[in-house]
């Protein structure tokens, strides 16, 4: 199909010499879990717009429609459909995602990030890694306390999967046990505590001074 152009003069219509060809795009590019529509049209002229939209249960990042140009392609796309991310949100500056720009990811309040908390996209509209998830947040009990001794972050109240704590005695007992121990995923603590004992035999001298937590017998033994 071709468009005639036209010269106006003295109200009487002319045929200009040239015409020029109409512009064409080809079918506008897939969104994995989403779809486009172009308001029923079969051919996609310099100028038209489409509109993406995503699947049930993914949202939209980035711009959302596209245009065909007049040198008969699209203009670049940057509609991505995530799914919906669950107990968090997604964070960004500008609603339009653009080559080598981030989005940033947060978990609601009792949740916890597992994967990167910034992505990137790429010049060929992916993501630079795997999408974050947003984790329910596993606490253990507060450790517990020893007789004679103490563990580091006693100062704390709250105790998430990962953390650890080291325990130690008092001068004058030694302990027995694993001295480091962790909450694990299952909001359990890696190990019992472990206990502040005394020697039963006395302690004997080393080099003139006293050992009280680490007799020379001990010591001897472990070279």
């Amino acid at each position: 199909m071709y468009r005639l152009s036209v010269l106006l003069r003295n109200k009487i219509f002319f045929p200009c010499c040239c015409c020029f060809p109409e512009i064409h795009c080809p079918s506008p590019p897939k969104v994995q879990h989403g779809k486009y529509r172009a308001l029923g049209l079969e051919q996609y002229t310099s100028g038209k717009i489409v509109k993406y939209s995503c699947d049930p249960g993914y949202v939209l990042i980035g711009r959302a429609t596209i245009y065909c140009t007049a040198s008969g392609v699209w203009n670049f796309l940057t509609a991505n459909c995530m799914l919906h991310y669950l107990n968090g949100r997604i964070t960004r500056s500008k609603g339009q995602v653009k080559p080598t720009e981030t989005i940033t990811f947060e978990c609601d309040p009792g949740y916890i990030l597992k994967g990167n908390h910034t992505i990137q996209c790429q010049f060929d509209s992916t993501w630079d890694s795997p999408t974050p998830i947003c984790v329910r947040e596993t606490r253990c009990q507060p450790p517990a306390k020893i007789e004679n001794g103490n563990h580091s972050h006693h100062e704390l109240s709250v105790f998430t999967s990962g953390m650890s704590v080291n325990y130690t005695c008092e001068p004058g007992y030694f302990l027995t046990g694993r001295a480091n121990v962790h909450c694990t995923a299952s909001g359990t603590w890696s190990s019992s505590a472990p206990q502040c004992k005394t020697w039963s035999q006395p302690l004997p001298q080393c080099e003139g001074q006293y050992f009280p937590a680490y007799p020379c017998w001990l010591k001897t033994q472990s070279k």
